[in-house]
């Protein structure tokens, strides 16, 4: 058993260093993790548990301690690991020589996640990328109905390209509601794109998140 464990892990390690976290499944992605906390058992049944207990991916990084705690299997060195791991990327980003790259939905959720407040509603953000995808600046508007608003979401974007000198932006729309886009918003979303290649930007991705959820508008084309 110890040589099959070890050889999924060799396959696994291999498939992120090679396509990357979003060629992942999010257990696989918590999987991964636990390796450095778990360095001889299997650990696919735990990412699982942890996922089923805390609803997701995010849930689990969310958890307390206390709460990771209580699930079976779980012991201190691994409850710290997820903390750790849950709290050392917002920091990256502090540094002046240290810039958050939007290269995939996992990041991107990590930093949505420390930019959107549930409390607020359904918004919007627009952010400012390099050719490298890295974060230039963000800002973030309400949001409160997305096909009425649509107009003000659209001057609201194409006022931050322009006073920023801008060709390259993110646009993330949060939704309480879930990740489904009725028929309107799904137009209001597609005006938001055409609008700012309008003005010869790049839209490089739309991502439409909830709380422990992100997917991109390519989903629904």
């Amino acid at each position: 058993m110890a040589n099959e464990h070890a050889g999924h892990r060799s396959r696994l390690r291999r498939q992120f260093l090679k396509n990357g976290i979003d060629s992942l499944y999010p257990h696989q992605i918590l999987e991964l993790l636990l390796f450095y906390a778990i360095p001889q058992k299997d650990t696919n049944g735990l990412s699982h548990a942890l996922i089923n207990r805390f609803g997701s991916l995010s849930g689990v990084l969310d958890a307390s301690f206390e709460e990771l705690m209580t699930v079976n299997g779980v012991g201190e060195s691994t409850a710290i690991l997820i903390k750790a791991a849950s709290e050392v990327y917002p920091e990256y980003g502090v540094g002046e020589k240290r810039r958050i790259c939007l290269s995939n939905r996992f990041i991107a959720d990590a930093y949505y996640g420390n930019i959107f407040r549930p409390s607020d509603g359904e918004q919007l953000a627009v952010t400012l990328v390099d050719d490298g995808l890295a974060v230039i600046l963000t800002k973030k508007f309400g949001y409160k109905n997305p096909v009425l608003q649509c107009d003000a979401a659209v001057r609201n974007i194409l006022a931050a390209i322009s006073e920023n000198y801008g060709c390259r932006c993110i646009i993330a729309h949060y939704r309480p509601s879930g990740l489904s886009l009725t028929s309107a918003e799904l137009e209001a979303a597609e005006k938001i794109i055409n609008s700012v290649r309008a003005v010869h930007a790049v839209v490089e991705e739309y991502f439409i998140m909830s709380e422990n959820e992100i997917t991109t508008l390519k989903m629904y084309r």
